[in-house]
């Protein structure tokens, strides 16, 4: 058991990554959500506008869980040196180039044409290339990966504020499917 433990990354780190992909997340969908919302306002009650603002704002919670773990899986699988030691800028990194990448397929995806599965997959296959050439930096330049950390930091509180709202989504849902 030890060894396994020795392999993941400290708790610490892993709320800090955790909230950096929270708050990335969370600031698109509800970007999103406030686009939608004028046209809901005439047709809509306001208990109906919070049911179907928490739907989004679960799928935000649940993706910046299966990122997570999928970040945990690469550093328990990668040699320390490449992932574990300098896990919150590294993680941070990758889900802010992740969620750029994917707000740009889907602002101007049908612009680029990438939505055929082969577009797609080279679009997925440049991203994978960025976030690894932008760990490389991180590793190199410890300047970078010190103001990294010390954003990810800073932005912990209002994550925390999303994670709360995220979860409140979660008891509406409930509440509403009963």
């Amino acid at each position: 058991m030890a060894i396994f433990k020795s392999r993941l990354p400290a708790r610490a780190d892993l709320w800090f990554v955790f909230s950096s992909i929270i708050f990335v997340v969370n600031v698109w969908a509800i970007i999103n959500i406030l686009r939608a919302v004028p046209s809901w306002i005439l047709s809509h009650t306001i208990w109906e506008m919070i049911g179907i603002i928490s739907y989004p704002l679960v799928f935000a919670l649940l993706e910046s869980a299966l990122f997570t773990l999928g970040l945990v899986v690469m550093a328990f699988l990668l040699p320390s040196k490449l992932l574990r030691d300098n896990f919150i800028s590294q993680g941070s990194l990758a889900a802010l180039i992740a969620s750029l990448g994917i707000i740009l397929a889907h602002l101007y995806g049908s612009d680029f044409g990438i939505w055929s599965v082969r577009s797609f997959a080279k679009y997925v296959l440049l991203l994978i290339i960025i976030i690894l050439a932008s760990w490389v930096l991180v590793y190199f330049f410890k300047r970078l990966n010190t103001i990294i950390v010390t954003v990810t930091k800073r932005i912990s509180p209002l994550s925390t504020a999303y994670l709360a709202l995220d979860l409140l989504s979660i008891f509406v849902i409930v509440i509403r499917n009963l």
